[in-house]
């Protein structure tokens, strides 16, 4: 085994990754960048992890890299992992696109809001009351429980049509100062929650967003650049500290400690040295999934299991089903024990461990479960990705947010379909209700200026 062997999927990755880009860039295919999104959290935890493999003084020399076997389930999986982005990429593209042309699926007449310009406000207002205030108090409720991610997602929606209206403003400062808002989600979730990835995702949705329509381009390309290998530096210092942030977070030790905490990391910051051993064990430990792909692949191909079959799929569809209706419904949220299950691991317990996609596809019917998964998947990402951007470009804010918040649902590229489901689910109901609660009180509003 190799550092040359990751070469060729790699490569492969990129150009799955260019074709998406190239589509979502052409003017006449209209997008508000979910597929981009998803594929850009996909990566983030399948092609870094490979690349330092790639690199021969890691692949020689780092702690991880002697041992022959993790080396060799990191490119068994990331082959895996790469072909499931090829399929996604022709997903997006071809079969997409195909299914559009087919459907006649609209926005129901009555959520036509039209062009609104407080409706961003109004949006982002009822997320922070929801997410902050009524949050806390409906995570524990079956079924209303699942809502507190869409309140999530719902802020996220607000804060792209509010780029969207400074693009329409031609308002690039406006524009620059929500990016500069939308990056605050960083140090808040953290703080908050304790975990990095959270900020991440959301503030990787809205600039990806803002992705699609910004000019000029070449701007985006050098601050993507910039702005992932500052991301990517960010990371490595997080992970000195994320022990101390984590207890703060969890009510183990003081806020006002952890804070000390973060503003030594800022002082003493370290910019991502890819020489640097430490740095790429960092990356090597929590940003390569191929590792958890690689050791199931080895495990079933050796007998030592059977393939799921199609069981995690079965449940995928009883989780859409309400606990409130089914109280003792036999499936919940996250991955549970599939990857200690499907790769023979031992891991610590309370510890929680994502399938993700490739994974959960592979083994239910290997290879081509991976391919067929990610056709389906990248093709129904595409599907709302261009309803949204229809609705958005018409002036229909509320019907963007009918097909974008439940979109958002499907980029869990490290969760479990279980979690897919029921998210979007809980998001389409979640939609119905805020937009009939917006729509109503904006209406009254209306007629008592009158």
């Amino acid at each position: 085994m190799k550092s040359s062997d990751l070469i060729i999927p790699l490569v492969g990755w990129f150009v799955g990754v260019s074709v998406v880009v190239w589509h979502l860039w052409k003017r006449r295919t209209p997008s508000v960048g979910l597929p981009f999104a998803y594929l850009f959290d996909l990566t983030m935890i399948h092609w870094f992890g490979a690349l330092i493999y790639a690199l021969p003084w890691y692949f020689e020399s780092g702690e991880f890299a002697q041992d022959g076997v993790r080396a060799i389930d990191v490119v068994r999986g990331f082959n895996v992992s790469c072909l499931g982005v090829l399929a996604f990429a022709f997903g997006v593209v071809v079969i997409g696109p195909l299914l559009l042309k087919r459907s006649r699926i609209r926005t129901l007449p009555a959520t036509r809001g039209g062009f609104n310009r407080r409706l961003p406000t109004v949006y982002l207002f009822v997320a922070i009351f929801f997410n902050f205030v009524l949050g806390p108090f409906i995570r524990r409720i079956p079924t209303i429980g699942t809502m507190a991610q869409s309140g999530w997602t719902l802020l996220i929606a607000a804060l792209c049509l509010m780029c969207w209206q400074a693009h329409l403003d031609t308002n690039k400062k406006k524009l620059l100062v929500i990016l500069l808002f939308t990056i605050l989600f960083l140090p808040v979730t953290t703080l908050l929650a304790g975990f990095l990835g959270y900020g991440v995702r959301a503030a990787s949705i809205v600039f990806l967003f803002v992705f699609i329509f910004y000019r000029p381009r070449y701007h985006l390309v050098l601050g993507a650049i910039f702005s992932l290998y500052l991301g990517l530096s960010f990371f490595v210092n997080y992970m000195d500290v994320r022990t101390d942030i984590r207890k703060a977070a969890w009510g183990q030790s003081s806020r006002m400690g952890v804070l000390g905490t973060m503003g030594g990391m800022v002082s003493n910051f370290k910019m991502l040295d890819l020489h640097d051993e430490d740095q790429l064990e960092d990356i090597d430990r929590r940003l390569n999934q191929n590792i958890l792909v690689g050791a199931s692949v080895d495990y079933l191909e050796s007998g030592q299991i059977e393939y799921a079959s199609g069981k995690t799929f079965r449940d995928a569809l009883i989780a859409m089903v309400p606990r409130i209706i089914w109280r003792n419904k036999p499936v919940v949220a996250g991955s549970g024990d599939l990857v200690a299950t499907y790769t023979g691991m031992v891991f610590g317990e309370g510890t929680s461990v994502g399938v993700g996609q490739v994974m959960e596809f592979y083994i239910n019917y290997g290879n081509t479960g991976v391919i067929m998964g990610f056709l389906i998947l990248g093709s129904t990402i595409a599907y709302f990705d261009r309803k949204a951007a229809e609705d958005l470009k018409n002036d229909n804010w509320t019907g963007f947010t009918y097909w974008f918040v439940p979109g958002v649902g499907f980029l869990q590229s490290i969760g479990s379909l279980v979690e897919i489901t029921a998210t979007v689910l809980s998001a389409v109901v979640f939609c119905l209700m805020i937009n009939w609660f917006v729509m109503t009180r904006m209406a009254g509003a209306r007629r008592s200026a009158r």
